[in-house]
C-alpha cells in the first residue's frame, strides 16, 4: 500500500501507517465488519478506503461516520443520489443505507463505526451540551423500530474537525483489547462538540434525514437565534420544508402557530431587555424585528395588560418583573 497523502500532510500521525486500516477491497471492508460484529471485546473500529475503483455497497449496522479527506464521492443514501468533496462528514444511524463510488484518483474516504455499547451513560450525559446530537444517539439506543437518520455536514477540509476526525481515528485503531475507551470517547466527544459549533454553517438539512423530534428541536432552536429576522418562508428555504408542514411541526410540538410562537418568543426577548438594559422602547421594538413600534406596542400590551413603559416602571417599583 502507498503511503497515504493524507497522513504525508499531518506528521503527527504517521504511525497510522503501521495499522491495517487502508483497504480498496470491499471483499476485505466486509470482512473487517463481520469481524467486528462478532468481536464483544470491540465497540469501535475505523477504516480509510482509498483507490476502490468501483461503487462500495457494504451495510453496516452499526452507527457510522464517514468522512471524506480528499477527493470526491458520489454518495447513493437511501436512493438518494449527492456527490461530496474533502470536508463533508456524514453521520448515520444503523438503519440508514450508504453506497458510495471514488470520482477523483487518490480519494480517501474514512469510515468510523460504533456499536451501541460505545456510547455508555457518562458519554450519553456529556452528549447532552450538544441536543441535536443527543436526541440522535438517544434514539439510536431507545427506539425498537429503527428508521434511517441521518447528518450532512459540509465542512472545509481546512476546519479543525479534519484533525479531531484523525485524532479519533488513531485513538481507535491504537486502541487495545480490554483496555477502558475512555480516551476514545473523549475524541469522539471533541469532535461533536466541533460539529455542533459549526452546525449552523455546515450542517445542510436539506439533504440530512432526521426524525421530527430532532428537526423540530433545531426549527425552534432556531427561531430563538434568529428571532429578528426568521420567517415562516425562510425556514422553509432552510430546512428544506413546505411552509405548510413546517408549521404544522411547530404547532403539533408547540401547540401555537408559527406566527405565535415566534411572537411569544420576541415578547420574552422583550421582557428581557426592558428589565435587564436602559435601551429605548423604540430600539428594543426595532431590535425584535418590529419596525412598526405602533404593532409592538399593541402586541406587548395584549399579552401583558400593560405597556412596554408600565412593565419597566413596574419592575423598577417592585424589584421582580410583573406576573
Amino acid at each position: 500500500m502507498s503511503k497515504s497523502s493524507i497522513f504525508q500532510k499531518t506528521n503527527i500521525f504517521e504511525t497510522l501507517q503501521d495499522y491495517d486500516c487502508f483497504l480498496t477491497d470491499e471483499s476485505k471492508i466486509k470482512q473487517l465488519i463481520e469481524r467486528f460484529k462478532q468481536d464483544q471485546s470491540e465497540i469501535s473500529t475505523a477504516l480509510i478506503c482509498q483507490n476502490s475503483g468501483g461503487e462500495l455497497t457494504y451495510r453496516v449496522p452499526f452507527v457510522r461516520i464517514l468522512y471524506v479527506l480528499q477527493g470526491t464521492i458520489r454518495i447513493t443514501i437511501d436512493a438518494k443520489l449527492v456527490e461530496y468533496s474533502a470536508g463533508c462528514f456524514i453521520i448515520a444511524s444503523p438503519a440508514t443505507e450508504i453506497f458510495y463510488s471514488e470520482l477523483e484518483d487518490d480519494t480517501e474516504v474514512m469510515t468510523l463505526l460504533f456499536k451501541k455499547d460505545f456510547f455508555d451513560l457518562v458519554l450519553v450525559n456529556q452528549l447532552a451540551d450538544y441536543p441535536l446530537f443527543y436526541d440522535f444517539i438517544h434514539y439510536v439506543m431507545t427506539e425498537k423500530e429503527q428508521k434511517s437518520n441521518y447528518f450532512f455536514f459540509a465542512c472545509k477540509p481546512e476546519d479543525d474537525t479534519r484533525y479531531l476526525a484523525l485524532i479519533l481515528l488513531k485513538e481507535i485503531l491504537s486502541h487495545t483489547k480490554n483496555s477502558p475507551y475512555k480516551v476514545v470517547r473523549a475524541a469522539f466527544l471533541l469532535l461533536i462538540a466541533e460539529l455542533d459549533r459549526l452546525k449552523d454553517t455546515s450542517l445542510i438539512l436539506k439533504e440530512s434525514v432526521v426524525s421530527s423530534n430532532m428537526l423540530v428541536g433545531e426549527i425552534l432552536k432556531y427561531i430563538q437565534l434568529h428571532y429578528d429576522v426568521v420567517t415562516l418562508q425562510h425556514l422553509s428555504d432552510i430546512f428544506g420544508l413546505h411552509p405548510n408542514y413546517l408549521s404544522g411541526l411547530i404547532k403539533e410540538n408547540t401547540g401555537k402557530l408559527f406566527s405565535q410562537h415566534l411572537a411569544e418568543v420576541r415578547l420574552e426577548k422583550a421582557v428581557y431587555l426592558l428589565l435587564n438594559t436602559n435601551l429605548s422602547i423604540s430600539k428594543i421594538s426595532e431590535m425584535l424585528g418590529y419596525m412598526d413600534k405602533g404593532y409592538f406596542f399593541k402586541l406587548f400590551k395584549k399579552h401583558f395588560q400593560m405597556s412596554p413603559r408600565k412593565y419597566r416602571l413596574a419592575y423598577q417599583k417592585n424589584q421582580q418583573p410583573p406576573q
